[in-house]
Order: C-alpha cells, then structure tokens, then sequence
C-alpha cells in the first residue's frame, strides 16, 4: 500500500510541475513532451534532441526554443 501512495505522489507531483512543449523535429513530426517547470536550458535541449532521435533516427545538429506567450 505504500509503494502505492508514494508512486501515486510522484505521478501528482510530476504532472503539477510539468510544462508542456510542442516540438517540431527535423523530419517533420510534431507533437508535443512533457518537462519540469525548473528544467534548465541545457534540459530542455537534450529532451528535444531525445525526441527527434527517437523519431527520427538521428540527433538534430541545432535546436531552436521558441516562446510564446
């Protein structure tokens, strides 16, 4: 039962202060990932490289943060 609660307060926690970002990867699939409110730009760049890896099979040589309001 406890293991229960503590993962169920990990997923409530992550999901509270998670930030979702659309990303557009350089074979042209879009969609979107979920980081961490406090995430470092540094974070941020290697979960979009992860993403386009993942998709698209290679590490993008540049990735560009656009922010909008």
């Amino acid at each position: 039962m406890k293991k229960i609660f503590l993962v169920l307060i990990v997923f409530v926690s992550v999901g509270v202060n998670a930030k979702e970002w659309n990303v557009s990867t350089t074979c042209g699939v879009t969609g979107s990932i979920n980081i961490a409110d406090n995430a470092s730009v540094e974070q941020i760049r290697d979960a979009v490289s992860m993403y386009n890896f993942n998709n698209c099979g290679v590490y993008p040589k540049k990735v560009t943060i656009t922010i909008a309001n």
